[in-house]
């Protein structure tokens, strides 16, 4: 062994120091990895290490390296401040935010320190950036309250109306095949679509009819058919120009017994009719439908017999 490892030897207080250059002075003698290694009573894995580490970056290789340990006091205020003044976070999100500080945790960490502060994971609810003020959705809730007591005294029923489109060629989602086995899905290419019509009263009444197109004439046809039905009603529909056209207007100044009430705008959360929309193509559209017919046809029977026993007050009255 050479003087110059021998004096650091002698300097060096840390014993693990002095083992791994003392790994060193024997492996410059002509020793190999594991001779040296097994003479200081250590694995050949270690050796391998620590003379790499010599390698690479001479003496100051072997000493020893910091280890990341406990975040700095600085990290976890600002983790716990920043899940106290935000309600949604990614963990991409929250990563970005620790690592101002200078503390960067690996990749998928924040979902963790996450979920030990108490959140889940959840799907964001899509909100539309047109949608009504809070105040006049709760404007319209205090109102529609008022004209549904209305109604039910003078044993008028009270729906909600909205429509639904089912397109003929919609793919089903994955599915699994053996090895070797691609799935195969026909279509016919055309894009063919139904508009359905939709009611849901407040005493479980449902209504539904297709139409070829979604504008003021077929809306017209439907209340038609709606005035057929129930005789005289209070339907709450959205503000699509669909439901404002003249012809619209025009139709239910020749009948009476219909009166409509638009829902605030953009808001489909008060509408009970979209969860009929997301559990029938949820349902109907796990296959695709060469014909249209087929299609039409599946969807009067499946219109016909599902009752769906929706409470469209409390979907009317919701807190947003």
């Amino acid at each position: 062994m050479n003087a110059a490892i021998k004096k650091r030897i002698r300097k060096t207080k840390d014993a693990n120091v002095r083992d791994r250059l003392r790994l060193v002075g024997d492996m410059q003698e002509g020793m190999s990895i594991t001779g040296a290694a097994k003479k200081l009573g250590m694995s050949q894995p270690w050796g391998s290490k620590w003379w790499a580490h010599y390698k690479s970056e001479g003496f100051d290789g072997l000493e020893d390296r910091p280890r990341s340990g406990r975040p700095p006091r600085v990290a976890r205020d600002r983790i716990d401040g920043a899940v106290t003044h935000s309600t949604t976070w990614t963990s991409d999100g929250l990563l970005d935010h620790i690592e101002e500080t200078g503390v960067r945790y690996c990749l998928g960490y924040g979902g963790i320190l996450l979920r030990k502060r108490g959140y889940s994971l959840k799907v964001a609810v899509k909100r539309h950036v047109r949608r009504a003020p809070l105040e006049e959705i709760g404007t319209f809730q205090r109102n529609i309250r008022r004209r549904i007591r209305r109604c039910q005294r003078k044993g008028m029923p009270v729906l909600v109306q909205d429509e639904a489109i089912f397109v003929a060629d919609a793919r089903p989602g994955r599915v699994y095949t053996p090895p070797g086995i691609r799935a195969v899905c026909n279509v016919s290419g055309t894009h063919d679509r139904t508009v359905v019509y939709g009611v849901l009263g407040l005493d479980g009444e449902q209504l539904f009819g297709q139409y070829d197109k979604f504008n003021g004439d077929t809306f017209a046809e439907f209340l038609k058919e709606a005035k057929k039905e129930f005789g005289r009603a209070l339907m709450m529909v959205r503000r699509a120009p669909q439901h404002r056209a003249g012809i619209v207007g025009k139709t239910l100044r020749g009948m009476t017994g219909i009166r409509l009430a638009f829902l605030p705008a953009a808001s489909p959360e008060l509408s009970a009719v979209e969860e009929y929309r997301r559990q029938s193509k949820k349902d109907l559209l796990k296959v695709s439908y060469v014909t249209m017919g087929k299609l039409r046809q599946t969807i009067d029977e499946y219109s016909a017999n599902k009752t769906f026993g929706l409470d469209i007050l409390k979907y009317l009255t919701r807190s947003l």
